[in-house]
């Protein structure tokens, strides 16, 4: 939802439009980040998985319902 979204954006520096682009691989909870590869540059950055949003990235990752780690209710990309 949009609201754990900005917290995601707020607490890692992710920006929003990468949100939905992230996949289960790109996070690594043992190092606490997400390694995520920037679309229009191409560059690989890592953001921070703070203890705020652990929760979030431990219930995705337990979860798997699909390879995105916030996918759409059919387990797509969203858009």
């Amino acid at each position: 939802d949009d609201t754990t979204a900005r917290l995601i954006c707020k607490e890692t520096g992710l920006f929003p439009s990468d949100i939905q682009y992230v996949h289960l691989e790109c996070i690594d909870m043992e190092r606490g980040v997400v390694t995520y590869r920037r679309r229009n540059s191409g560059k690989f950055n890592t953001y921070p998985i703070t203890k705020k949003i652990r929760p979030i990235f431990e219930e995705c990752v337990a979860k798997r319902s699909s390879d995105w780690v916030f996918p759409s209710r059919e387990g797509t990309l969203m858009r």
